[in-house]
Formats: C-alpha cells, sequence, structure tokens
C-alpha cells in the first residue's frame, strides 16, 4: 500500500479540503486496486479464463472506487467535532487511525476474501463443463471448533450441479469461510438430499451476510453491490456510475 508519507499528505488534503469526496485521491484508489488484483491472481492460479478474469477484475475496479469514497467520506466526518473545527494535530491522530482500519484491518479481509471468491468463480467454472460426468456437487465444511453454524447447516447437502441451492449458497458463505464443493461422479451410488431437506436447510440459514448470498462464478462479482461501500449519498449516486472518475483500466 501506500508510504507513511503518502498516508500524511491524503491527511492533511482532506483536512485542507482539496481532496473530497469528488476529487478522490488516485494513488489510494490504485494501490487499493493493485493489492486486490494480487488476490484474485492468487486465487486464479494457472487458470486460464480472460472473460470471467476481466469480469472479477472489473469489479475490483469498481469495488475500489467505493472503497476510497467511503474513507474519505469517513475520515473527513472527522474534521468537525460537533460544530467546531478540530485542531489538526488531533484531526491527524483520529484520521491516521481510521486510516489504518480501512487499510490494514479491511484490507486484508478484502484481501483473503478476494482469494476465495476468485477460488469459487474459477471452481465453478470447472464444475459446469464437467456436469456431464459429475452432475452431484456435495457442500463440505471443516468441522471444528471454528465452524460456523450456517455452514454447520449446510454441510453434506448433496444435490445437482443445476439445483438452485447453488445460487445463493456456494462457497464463500461468510468472512474466512474454509466450505468447498466436491463434485461426484455420475456412477457413484450417492443419497441426494431432499427438497425438503434443501428448503429446510435454506431457511435455517436465510441469516447469512447478503454480501455471500450468491454465486461468484455465476455472478461474476468477488463484492456485491450490498457491499456498505456502496452506499453512496443520493446526490453522488449518479457520480458513482462513473466510478467517481476513477480510471478503470
Amino acid at each position: 500500500m501506500l508510504s507513511e508519507k503518502e498516508k500524511k499528505s491524503i491527511i492533511r488534503k482532506i483536512f485542507e479540503g482539496s481532496i473530497t469526496l469528488h476529487n478522490l485521491p488516485k494513488n489510494l484508489y490504485e494501490a487499493t486496486v493493485s493489492k486486490l488484483l494480487e488476490a484474485l491472481d492468487e486465487g486464479f492460479g494457472k487458470y486460464k479464463n480472460d472473460a470471467l478474469y476481466k469480469e472479477l477484475s472489473t469489479n475490483i475496479y469498481i469495488f475500489s472506487g467505493a472503497k476510497t469514497y467511503t474513507q474519505v467520506k469517513d475520515i473527513s466526518s472527522l474534521i468537525l467535532d460537533g460544530p467546531k473545527l478540530r485542531p489538526f494535530n488531533e484531526f491527524k491522530k483520529l484520521a491516521s487511525e481510521k486510516y489504518d482500519l480501512y487499510n490494514k484491518t479491511y484490507l486484508q479481509t478484502e484481501y483473503n476474501t478476494a482469494i476465495g471468491q476468485a477460488q469459487s468463480a474459477v471452481k465453478w467454472q470447472e464444475i459446469v463443463a464437467s456436469k456431464k460426468d459429475f452432475p452431484y456437487l456435495q457442500r463440505k465444511a471443516v468441522m471444528d471448533k471454528a465452524t460456523s453454524p450456517d455452514c454447520a447447516i449446510l454441510n453434506d447437502i448433496i444435490a445437482p450441479v443445476d439445483s438452485p441451492i447453488w445460487a445463493t449458497r456456494s462457497p464463500l458463505t461468510h468472512f474466512n469461510c474454509r466450505c468447498i464443493l466436491t463434485k461426484i461422479d455420475r456412477f457413484d451410488e450417492v443419497r441426494l438430499s431432499s427438497s425438503r431437506e434443501i428448503k429446510e436447510a435454506m431457511k435455517a440459514t436465510e441469516g447469512i451476510n447478503p454480501l455471500f448470498k450468491g454465486n461468484p462464478g455465476v455472478d461474476k462479482v468477488v463484492f456485491n453491490k450490498s457491499h456498505p461501500y456502496f452506499d453512496v449519498e443520493k446526490n453522488d449516486k449518479k457520480f458513482a456510475l462513473n466510478n467517481f472518475n476513477l480510471p478503470i483500466k
């Protein structure tokens, strides 16, 4: 990410008003894009699918634009202490903490998520390509003390590749999810989950984070529109459609 000097420059420019919601720091945006594209590359590994990669990378650019907007908005809100202007040194301390939250703590989680979502998207392409010989899927969770209740409920669900359940209950199911989908050979003897079992499992997991209620291999996104970063000011919605005037390469 950016150097300490660049970080301090951004914080000062926000305080002085030269960085605003309509004049976002391009260097911070590009650093975020670069880091998350690195995660995307790691998730893809040696798999080659230019169309899929383009879709997911475009989503990374749009997500990074929304993140840059959100953190500038968040840091800008610290300029005033009630009706009064904060002293710069006080603002700098609070702004630095907020900046680190976005660009260390949050970014690490986003990085891990981008890897996992990319891996899931790649896996789905392989699942669809081989569904004639492997027509069924089984969802497998790592069952230990860290297993989430949702993943435990969905563990061992077996359904056809074309089952609607995989549109909303494919891994990842949450941040740092360890679940996978395993393919089942058409010649294997298998007991498919009943429609009642599937309905009950989906109902019981209705409360999963909307960020993960999808299938990245079908939806072609790493971060969907339910992410809080995409919740921009009403007057800026048209601005957001142009990625906040930030470039998409």
